[in-house]
Order: structure tokens, then sequence, then C-alpha cells
């Protein structure tokens, strides 16, 4: 009896052991892309008013299931294809994550195929805290109903983000997003425009809040 009780007292040591020993579960790489990646102009009060919206999809392109919890971490870097000097950058978090991502709770599960979406604002504030719009050019503006239309310009911007810790991050590549900003006439003044023109409505500036043209990049 007594050589019994040693025998399993050491099997359970050797399970111990072995469970303490066992290593980490491999990840491997190359298992996430950044599938989709594009901007629009939106137009969000709460927001502060002119923004562009961005979206980004991170792909499981690997041949089975990854799940875990969600740590969305990472950043998109805009900067201004005119002025590349005047630069913003945007952090990632969960709270950008929306549907369709098939999440429960904070738990992501995606199967082979399946992406992870998310979507943030740019209030158009660079990092040193110059509101963009102020600085675009009003000077040949269109006026449209009251409303001074500046010049359309051109924002470039790069995405890196991580989905789940173990993975890492993956990178997007770059694109590009154009944007045209208006302001009230009664803000600006109009000695500040002396070439602007009055316009009817065009069915592309029909509100201040119709989204701007939508540039896609499909990596």
């Amino acid at each position: 009896m007594r050589y019994l009780r040693c025998a399993i007292v050491l099997v359970l040591i050797c399970c111990l052991n072995c469970e303490e020993k066992l290593p980490a579960r491999f990840v491997p790489p190359d298992t996430l892309s950044v599938s989709e990646f594009f901007a629009d102009q939106y137009f969000d009060l709460a927001a502060g008013g002119h923004c562009l919206r961005i979206y980004l999809a991170v792909e499981n392109i690997y041949h089975e299931t990854l799940q875990d919890t969600a740590r969305v971490r990472g950043q998109v870097r805009i900067w201004w294809k005119k002025y590349p000097e005047i630069i913003a950058t945007l952090s990632l978090k969960n709270q950008y994550i929306i549907e369709p991502t098939p999440i429960n709770g904070n738990y992501l599960t995606l199967d082979p195929g399946d992406k992870c979406h998310l979507r943030c604002l740019w209030p158009m504030l660079a990092d040193d805290g110059r509101y963009v719009v102020d600085l675009m050019d009003f000077s040949d503006s269109l006026m449209v109903n009251n409303l001074l239309w500046a010049e359309p310009d051109t924002f470039l911007m790069k995405a890196q983000v991580q989905i789940f810790k173990p993975s890492g991050y993956v990178q997007s590549g770059e694109i590009e997003a154009a944007f045209t900003a208006w302001k009230p006439l009664g803000r600006i003044g109009k000695s500040a425009f002396p070439h602007g023109k009055q316009a009817s409505l065009t069915p592309d500036r029909a509100t201040p809040s119709t989204p701007g043209r939508v540039i896609k990049n499909y990596l």
C-alpha cells in the first residue's frame, strides 16, 4: 500500500510539472492582413463638425480559426498632401470595432476569411492643435446658399493595427482621401473672398452634411 501511495504521489508531481512547463500557444506569423482601408468626408456635430470618416478591415488569411480577446491597438497617421508637415495621429482601440465583426463581448472569433471591421473619425485637428479647415484655401470660393466652399484638398494616410495581442501589428498601404471644407459666409467675412462666386445648389453640395468623394483601396 505504501508503494502504491508513493506511485500516486509521483504521478501527481509529474502531472503538475508538465502543466507548469507547457509552452505558450504558438501564433504563426502572417495570419492577418489589412484588406480594406478607405476614408470619406463626413459632418458630425458631436465630433465638432467636419471630419474624415476612416474604415479599416483586418482579415484572417490563415487556414485556421483565430480566437482570443480583442485588443485593438495601433494608429492611423494622416498628413496633408500639399503641406506634409501638417500631421495627425489617431489611436485605435476596441471601441472602434463595428458590425459585422464576429465579436461576443470582447471575445473575437475570426474564421478563415472573416474580418474585424473598424471605424473612426478624424475631426480635422493636427497633432499641434491647429484646425485644418482654417488652413484651407477659400480665396476662390464657390458660394452656395451663404456657404463658402474651399478648394478640394487631398490627405494621405497609413495605418498599423493590432487586433490580437499575440499576433502583433499589421501594416496598411498608403491611401488618399479627398476633402472639401465649407464655412458659413457670416463667420468668414466677404472681404476675405474677393473672388467668391455665388452659385445655385448642385446635387453634390445640396447640404453641408453631404459626404465627399469616397476613395477606396483594397489591398
